[in-house]
């Protein structure tokens, strides 16, 4: 569980570095797997809503995070660092969001997408508590099992 949480930091700190180093120097770049700067004032997949409405879905999904983050947390349930993970990306792009008005990404896939670190935080975080979920539910862990020491 430790090393979740020290993962999703790192992850966190890495992103909001390279945000600040990618608005001090504004890099453009149409080439695959380059820094680029781009400003994503939309939700998730670019969708159009409204700055107001993203912010308030935005902080309801941080808050609902954070209680359950501390239910897991307090059942020693090793999900908390998915959750944790969860949380910090998704206070990394709110915090982007309240200071720049939009989400800001940098690492460009081509014409497929621009994303930053921690919308991939976010996404390997509940892809991975998403397929713990499927195919073992509540089940605890098997000692020794791989999903144990996740």
């Amino acid at each position: 569980m430790a090393s979740l949480h020290a993962l999703a930091i790192f992850f966190v700190l890495a992103d909001r570095w390279l945000k600040v180093w990618v608005l001090a120097t504004k890099p453009i770049s149409a080439k695959l797997l380059a820094l680029t700067y781009s400003l994503n004032p939309g939700l998730a997949f670019s969708l159009p809503l409204g700055q107001p409405l993203i912010l308030l879905i935005v902080g309801l999904i941080i808050i609902w995070l954070g209680r359950y983050y501390f239910k897991l947390r307090r059942a020693h349930d090793w999900r908390s660092g998915l959750i944790f993970a969860l949380l910090l990306g998704s206070l990394s792009n709110l915090v982007d969001r309240l200071l720049y008005g939009g989400v800001v990404d940098y690492l460009n896939f081509g014409s497929l997408t621009v994303f930053n670190l921690a919308d991939a935080l976010i996404v390997f975080s509940l892809g991975l508590w998403l397929v713990r979920e499927i195919f073992y539910g509540n089940r605890p862990p098997a000692a020794g099992s791989a999903q144990n020491k996740l």
